[in-house]
């Protein structure tokens, strides 16, 4: 994948977790990464760069080096957590383990 294309994906919705957190806590748990609640059994997961920002699913690690980025790794978020934050977009940005 270009780098052109990997940016326009990345800015075609710019999340970030940390912009606007609702947590309570800096501190990382397997806890919804949004809200802070406990995660569900199999939770929906979020791929995230270092700056924050969350990143699509089509994204991989080998994309976020080409322009110069790094993972954070991927972080649990609840459903309704997921729907709010990405709205119609859930599906490109989150997934299950077991996907």
């Amino acid at each position: 994948m270009k780098k052109n294309k990997i940016i326009g994906l990345i800015l075609n919705i710019t999340v970030s977790i940390w912009s606007n957190p609702k947590r309570k806590s800096a501190t990382q748990t397997s806890d919804c990464e949004y809200c802070g609640k406990k995660a569900a059994k199999n939770p929906l997961y979020v791929h995230i760069m270092t700056n924050g920002i969350m990143v699509p699913r089509k994204i991989k690690e080998k994309h976020l080096e080409k322009i110069g980025q790094q993972s954070q790794g991927c972080f649990p978020i609840h459903d309704e957590c997921a729907k709010t934050v990405f709205g119609g977009a859930v599906e490109d940005y989150c997934f299950r383990y077991d996907d």
